[in-house]
């Protein structure tokens, strides 16, 4: 009997259901973007030529607001009389806050890549006197906070859970070449690429690639491993979050593969391909933490670093040498991201209730389980 007793003691001792917890995951990524600019736009009023009979004026075509001159004495183009009779400068469009604007508008003159400001450069019969202003550009700019992901899940202690929150994104990996037969043989057996005994002359052959893609999940994944210690109230946690993003393909440069026929005498067509090389970003940090319960665990500092460059310039006049410059910006925007996870771990009954609330919790919730257990461990006097 006593025998018995003893295994039942150890059976219930042993039979006990392990704790079960709440993991709150928070993926936040707080991007600083530092946007520095430099460059000069040139304003240009009416401008007499020829004696002044003609006038070069930059601005928003049709309309301009200038000063009066001798061909001009309103000042404005193109005027509709009877417009507006309180307002003796009334034009049929009214100007735009881009107007003598000229370096934007000869970059629209010469057929730049892209539209900017709505001003060109034209030649019309406002004749004023000329007006340059210079206006310096300057911008610096400061981004916000992003919460890419909040996952939670219910563990049991010394249990793994992953949270996954990705995309998966097809990629390709590699690319094979071979050789593809084209054509057949005629009458009496031919093959193709091969022509057969008595029969027409086989196809030729000619390169083939075939690209194989392969599924990569991007987004970030977090993989926790808890333990409830025996007091029941701190959590040892081993923690892998990963964020994985994709950033497009490398471009090695062109190789010329050669393809063989099928004879081993003559070379197929050669084929001209790029080696597909994607290029991924990778930010992971591998951890592990003892924390109580409902305290949350903060995991910091992968940063990732984006460079962006771009140059403006007026075609033929911003490629002038010293002077140049004056028909040039130039901007140099810097992107960093600071990926911030925060891990929050909650002990819970089957019923999904917080086992323990903020008012039995017997520690300081402001304080780490070590510094706790410092705290009360008692000091030695001499």
């Amino acid at each position: 009997m006593e025998d018995l007793d003893i295994m039942e003691q150890a059976i219930q001792t042993l039979n006990v259901t392990p704790p079960q917890l709440t993991i709150e995951a928070r993926f936040t990524e707080i991007t600083q973007t530092d946007s520095k600019g430099l460059g000069f736009d040139w304003f240009l009023g009416n401008t007499l030529l020829a004696d002044g009979k003609v006038g070069f004026q930059g601005g928003t075509a049709p309309s301009f607001a200038g000063g009066p001159s001798r061909a001009n004495p309103e000042g404005t183009f193109p005027r509709v009389p009877g417009l507006n009779p309180n307002n003796p400068t009334a034009t049929a469009i009214p100007s735009q806050p881009s107007d003598q604007n000229l370096t934007t508008g000869l970059g629209n003159v010469f057929g730049s890549d892209r539209l900017r400001l709505p001003s060109v450069g034209t030649i019309t019969g406002i004749l004023t006197d000329p007006q340059f202003r210079v206006v310096l550009r300057a911008l610096e700019q400061r981004g916000g906070v992003d919460v890419l992901a909040a996952p939670s899940v219910t563990t049991l202690s010394g249990r793994q859970a992953k949270l996954d929150v990705t995309e998966l994104r097809s990629i390709v990996a590699s690319q094979n070449f071979g050789a593809a037969a084209a054509g057949g043989g005629g009458f009496g057996g031919g093959a193709g690429g091969v022509g057969g005994l008595g029969g027409g002359g086989g196809g030729a052959v000619a390169a083939a690639s075939n690209f194989t893609p392969q599924p990569v999940p991007l987004g970030p994944q977090l993989d926790v491993l808890p333990t409830v210690s025996a007091d029941g109230y701190s959590i040892q946690m081993t923690l892998m979050p990963t964020f994985v993003e994709f950033l497009g393909y490398d471009d090695p440069g062109p190789f010329i593969p050669q393809a063989q026929s099928a004879a081993g005498n003559t070379l197929g067509q050669p084929l001209t391909a790029i080696l597909p090389l994607p290029k991924f970003r990778l930010r992971q940090v591998i951890t592990s933490a003892n924390v109580w319960d409902g305290q949350t665990i903060v995991l910091g500092g992968l940063i990732a670093e984006d460079v962006t460059k771009m140059k403006d310039k007026v075609p033929v006049l911003g490629d002038i040498p010293i002077l140049g410059r004056l028909f040039r910006s130039e901007s140099r925007t810097t992107s960093k991201k600071n990926l911030v996870i925060f891990v929050t771990p909650t002990i819970i009954d089957p019923a999904g209730n917080r086992v323990h609330t903020e008012e039995n919790l017997p520690y300081d919730p402001n304080l780490t389980p070590k510094a706790a257990r410092a705290a009360d461990a008692p000091t030695q006097t001499q």
